[in-house]
């Protein structure tokens, strides 16, 4: 049976997408496959060749005449079409908008900003981001690349480097691409900003190029292999039962730390210190406890202060940054559950195991099976 693959095959989220759904053929030895541009011209050619259905990604306005009177099974990975037949797999933008949040707040910050071109139009990365603040009683200052550009004579307070300037410092600052991180690192470079101390910058995406920079970029990594996992087992089933169009959103994997939002930051000094000794000491066995000897406080007002410091609980920030670590050496590690289990605070694999499943819904080892062929770099540590 041949499948025809409507994608861009440069870049690390197409992929990403291409080796999940190299992953879910394994066990197809019936299926073949054709990869073409995402375009009007492209559609065709799979179409000439005898499709039985169809995995697309690409620009609405390229793909939304070719596909408008397709009646094949088709899959989309990408950007909104028009055609409400299609079903879709594609990255929950909210949940990455709140996942860039919680890497902030779990470091101390307390004033926030996020970069945008949409000019206007909804941007649920920004929503979610928004409302992860919101939650924790803080909010942020938007600045729309692509509405500063269209009225430069209107709005000529809303430059970059002005804006940049005015925002209250230490800033963390999300982007809604690393391209946007990139450049605003290095309008920071040129105003004096030191990134990482007054400016920390997050991007999406996790493309090659935060490493050319200095500093290197943190970006959160999508699920661009579970993405094309999903999708070719969609396609599967719309191939072999049919049904009706689906909608499915995948969160995002992780935030891949570097040095642009590494630091622990913080105005108040007993907050900031107790961040700093759970990051360093994610397997502490006598919790809590330790942590208000360590600083002197009852754990009341460990508590008290600390949520009003950071808009969370200890225990919370602490299981916070235990999930970092586990994600981190699944990812990046070939070490056994139960040695990531111990180094990352959780105790025992069956702990662990419940834990990472209750947190991201994956089993641990499901996650790192997602994530292995994208990442061949792991090492035993």
């Amino acid at each position: 049976m041949l499948l025809g693959l409507s994608l861009s095959y440069s870049g690390g989220y197409s992929e990403g997408v291409i080796r999940g759904i190299a992953n879910f053929a394994q066990g197809r030895p019936e299926w073949t496959f054709e990869l073409q541009p995402p375009n009007a011209e492209g559609i065709s050619k799979l179409l000439s060749a005898g499709a039985a259905g169809l995995i697309v990604n690409g620009l609405a306005e390229a793909l939304d005449p070719a596909l408008a009177k397709v009646a094949l099974p088709i899959v989309n990975v990408g950007s909104p079409l028009s055609n409400d037949r299609i079903s879709t797999v594609t990255n929950d933008q909210e949940a990455i908008g709140e996942l860039a949040a919680e890497h902030f707040l779990l470091r101390g910050y307390r004033a926030f900003g996020y970069c945008t071109q949409t000019g206007g139009e909804l941007d649920a990365r920004l929503v979610g981001f928004q409302k992860a603040l919101k939650k924790r009683g803080a909010d942020c200052q938007v600045f729309d690349v692509r509405e500063a550009l269209a009225h430069p004579e209107r709005y000529p307070e809303r430059r970059l480097p002005a804006w940049l300037l005015t925002q209250p410092k230490p800033l963390a600052l999300f982007c809604m691409a690393d391209f946007q991180a990139r450049e605003l690192s290095q309008e920071c470079a040129a105003l004096g900003l030191k990134v990482p101390a007054e400016v920390a910058i997050l991007g999406v995406d996790n493309d090659i190029s935060c490493i050319l920079g200095h500093p290197q970029l943190s970006s959160i990594e999508p699920s661009s292999q579970r993405i094309g996992y999903e999708a070719a087992q969609l396609l599967d089933e719309l191939l072999t039962r049919g049904g009706a169009k689906r909608g499915i959103r995948v969160p995002p994997a992780r935030v891949v730390i570097r040095t642009s939002t590494d630091p622990i930051v913080g105005t108040d000094e007993i907050a900031r210190g107790v961040l700093q000794y759970m990051r360093q000491h994610l397997s502490d066995s006598q919790g809590i406890e330790q942590v208000c000897g360590r600083f002197g406080l009852s754990r009341r007002q460990l508590e008290r202060r600390f949520v009003a410091a950071t808009g969370c609980t200890p225990g919370l920030a602490w299981a916070g940054f235990r999930l970092e670590e586990a994600k981190r050496l699944l990812v990046e590690t070939t070490l056994s559950m139960e040695c990531i289990a111990k180094k990352s605070g959780y105790g025992d694999g069956k702990h662990f195991a419940s834990s990472f499943k209750k947190a991201t819904g994956l089993t641990p080892s499901r996650f790192r099976e997602l994530m292995s062929n994208w990442n061949t770099s792991a090492t035993s540590e």
